[in-house]
Parts: structure tokens; sequence; C-alpha cells
């Protein structure tokens, strides 16, 4: 039960934040017009995702205590792609900022996500 209150907050969190970061500097939501862009996003995370899928299986059965490093790497892979794809192909958009932010926010939460964890089990 508080796994789930704690991520309704942590989405409640990330939504308000997106909202005062892109008020704060001005972002406005661009959708990518860019095709070239569009491609390379959605062949990018295609390839990120099939790699993630092929090592899970790898690193459950051989590192099975480093699962939860490897789904933050993931999750900061696509992250990462995701910045960097916008900042490449969508010069209009700064979104490419909130991105950023929002990595260096969520790398401490991740490394310490075993903590987390352990105090919400209170």
């Amino acid at each position: 039960m508080y796994f789930i209150l704690a991520v309704l907050f942590l989405i409640g969190f990330c939504m308000l934040l997106d909202y005062l970061l892109r008020k704060i500097f001005k972002i406005k939501r661009v959708k990518m017009t860019n095709p070239i862009g569009k491609k390379v996003d959605l062949w990018g995370r295609i390839i990120i995702v099939l790699i993630f899928f092929a090592l899970t299986p790898v690193i459950s059965i051989m590192y099975e205590d480093y699962m939860h490093y490897f789904i933050m790497g993931a999750f900061l892979v696509i992250m990462f792609f995701e910045t960097f794809v916008e900042w490449k192909y969508n010069k209009e958009s700064k979104g490419y900022i909130t991105h950023l932010l929002f990595i260096g926010l969520f790398i401490p939460i991740f490394l310490n996500i075993d903590l987390i964890i352990e105090l919400l089990n209170l």
C-alpha cells in the first residue's frame, strides 16, 4: 500500500515539477515535426527496448542482486536518448532542458531506491 502511494506521489510530483519548469523556462510543448527525427526516435527506442529484453534473462540469472541497477540503467538510457533526439531534431523546442533536469532528479532516487523502499516498509 505504501509503495503504491509513493509511486502516485512521485508521479504527481513529476507532473507538478514539469509544469513549473515549463513555466519558469518558458518552454512550450512542441511535437516532433522533423520526419528524420521521428524515424530516429522510433528506431532508437525499438533498439533500446530489444536490447533490454534480450539482456533481462541473462542479468536476472547471473546477476540477480544487480537487477534494479540494470532497470535503472535502461530507464536512464531511454531518457538520455529522448533528450538527445529532442535536442538534435527539434530545434524550436527547449524541452530537452526539462529532460536533463528530470535525469538529475531521478539518478539519486534510483541509486537510493533500496533505502526508500526500506523506509516505506516501517
